[in-house]
């Protein structure tokens, strides 16, 4: 009878401690916003980039585009990029040939996104930047650039200064 009540006894604690470990950790949104609160995501303005998958060797394919819906040249670029961080290949195949691209700035953008580890981001023209930690999970986060957030936002509850979570 006592060895019972001793087991009992063992197992409440560790499920306690098991709840405290897991309550204390952060979420994968919660980690982002600590480590990039401060960063300047200004490059990004009025684009989006974001992770599509790996190829067969592990190497990431990363999209990048505009966000101008007007404009025929919005299409977005592929990027496969490699473990660190080298650009191994652009494919334009859905941009019109006439029109001009700025390559050099996109493969910044992509190589700069790869480095977050994150499924989604993008920078609107007021400087709001809107992030997906994962494809799969609801974690999406925004920095809205003023105190007044978007009417379609305003169910989102904050978590840190100027940054929000998805509720």
């Amino acid at each position: 009878m006592m060895q019972r009540r001793n087991h009992i006894v063992l197992f409440t604690l560790l499920v306690a401690i098991l709840n405290i470990t897991v309550s204390c950790k952060q979420t994968k949104s919660e980690e982002f916003i600590e480590k990039y609160k401060d960063t300047d995501f200004s490059k990004f303005k009025n684009r989006y980039v974001y992770y599509r998958g790996t190829d067969l060797l592990g190497n990431y394919i990363i999209i990048a585009g505009g966000f101008d819906d007007t404009a025929k040249c919005s299409a977005p670029i592929f990027f496969k990029i490699d473990e660190h961080y080298k650009v191994l290949s652009v494919d334009k195949k859905f941009v019109p040939a006439d029109c001009p691209v700025d390559e050099v700035m996109l493969k910044d953008l992509a190589v700069t996104f790869a480095k977050y580890k994150i499924f989604y981001l993008g920078v609107d023209d007021n400087g709001n930047v809107f992030i997906s930690i994962r494809n799969s999970e609801n974690q999406n986060i925004a920095r809205f650039a003023s105190k007044d957030i978007p009417a379609s936002y305003k169910t989102w509850v904050p978590v840190k200064d100027n940054w929000y979570k998805e509720r």
